[in-house]
């Protein structure tokens, strides 16, 4: 069964940083799903996948799904948003609920504070954000 659960900014900071600076955000370690919509424009998680919650439907998860979850198999799937309180908390359970009827045993986190928190946190990190 596919686990909700929550990550801090600095857990993420740590977890993004052992995987190595050069491999971004969307490696096997850790893949960071980002659901803002137009506030995503002036900085994002270096490697995140931008899935936009305003279009978000079952077969952009199962797109997402088949091109980062089921054959690169990371340990957990982070998404946010800009504050991660509505968009970012309802993409993580739609994704949870679409991986569990898969039988993907991939936890789900969301990312406490979302982006607003990350980027504050990752002041000590600056390779971790991508201005663009």
């Amino acid at each position: 069964m596919t686990s909700l659960g929550y990550i801090t900014a600095d857990e993420l900071i740590a977890r993004l940083e052992a995987q190595g600076d050069s491999e971004g955000a969307g490696t096997a370690s850790t893949l960071v799903l980002d659901v803002r919509d137009d506030d995503r424009a002036g900085g994002h998680i270096k490697g995140s996948v931008h899935l936009p919650s305003s279009t978000l439907d079952d077969s952009q998860l199962d797109k997402v799904i088949t091109q980062h979850l089921a054959a690169q198999q990371p340990p957990a799937v982070v998404v946010h948003c800009m504050l991660s309180q509505q968009r970012g908390l309802r993409a993580a359970q739609r994704l949870a609920s679409r991986l569990a009827e898969l039988k993907l045993d991939t936890p789900v986190l969301v990312l406490e504070g979302g982006y607003k928190k990350f980027s504050a946190a990752a002041s000590s990190a600056p390779h971790l954000i991508d201005e663009a």
